[in-house]
């Protein structure tokens, strides 16, 4: 309606000067511009709303939504910007503006911007790579270039990380050369305990089991109960014994926690040793 009005307005004003008068013929052109520019408005609108409802929802599984959060806002604004270009065509032609010409000079344009921003192109093409082969999603836990982070937000140019401490970083995806990701499908949170070297294994061990089965009741963030993979290392007079959990993505870092604080009560219970002494004296010795 506003579109409306302001048309209307403009055409009673064109008439009303004769200086204007020669503005009349493109009435019409502006009329239907305006008329296009709405359809585009409520094309881009109906699509999002169509994308929010069937893609976007709460009803889907967790990980499909984690998905479609990365891929489906880079698909609104490529639908937006195809949408827009084929407005301001329409456009151009309703005024009797051949667009042909300008769509050859601007593919003449793209070459040479594109020679002299080659690292833009590398950045947009490492973006499409990432999200086609879904390497790591909004929400996932990762690594990169050995940053531990959140990932924010992803586009074709760059990908917003969320750091430990809370800053959000911004990367341009052609920098991007390693990503670790703690967040596909499961995760291990491995914990090493280091007892005396005098301790009872047997006991040790039975002590693990039965701390297993109770945090795996405890906590959904575990899949399987903790697993007891033995000894790997010794240190003078410290044994070192790890446990691997398996856990849903992106939970490792409170697994660990959670079973570190429950071995250090658990062990005290039971009256085994851990030999923090040594391990800090082992520690100093290396460094």
């Amino acid at each position: 309606m506003e579109y409306i009005i302001y048309t209307l307005t403009a055409s009673v004003t064109i008439v009303q000067f004769e200086a204007l008068t020669t503005l009349s013929q493109y009435v019409f052109s502006l009329v239907q511009s305006i008329g296009l520019l709405f359809v585009a408005r409520v094309m881009i609108a109906i699509c999002n709303l169509f994308i929010d409802r069937n893609y976007l929802n709460t009803k889907i599984e967790i990980e499909i939504l984690r998905r479609n959060k990365t891929i489906y806002p880079i698909l609104k604004t490529l639908l937006s910007v195809i949408i827009y270009f084929v407005i301001v065509l329409l456009i151009l032609n309703s005024f009797g503006f051949n667009p042909l010409p300008l769509l050859a000079g601007a593919g003449i344009l793209s070459m040479v911007l594109g020679l002299g921003a080659q690292n833009i192109i590398n950045d947009l093409l490492t973006g499409f790579i990432i999200i086609m082969e879904n390497n790591y999603k909004v929400g996932d836990i990762v690594e990169i270039n050995e940053l531990s982070c959140e990932i924010e937000e992803i586009s074709l140019r760059t990908t917003k990380v969320r750091a430990e401490d809370g800053k959000i970083i911004i990367l341009r995806n052609g920098d991007i050369k390693q990503v670790v990701n703690h967040s596909h499908k499961f995760t291990n949170a491995m914990v090493n305990i280091g007892i005396d070297k005098d301790s009872d294994l047997n006991y040790v061990f039975k002590v693990l089991e039965k701390l297993s089965k109770e945090l795996f009741d405890q906590y959904d963030d575990m899949l399987e109960p903790m697993q007891n993979k033995g000894v790997v290392d010794l240190l003078g007079p410290e044994i070192v014994i790890r446990t691997i959990t398996k856990c849903k993505p992106g939970k490792y870092l409170i697994v660990k926690r959670i079973i570190k604080q429950a071995i250090i009560e658990r062990f005290r219970e039971a009256h085994i040793k851990i030999p923090f002494e040594v391990r800090v004296k082992v520690l100093n010795k290396g460094e």
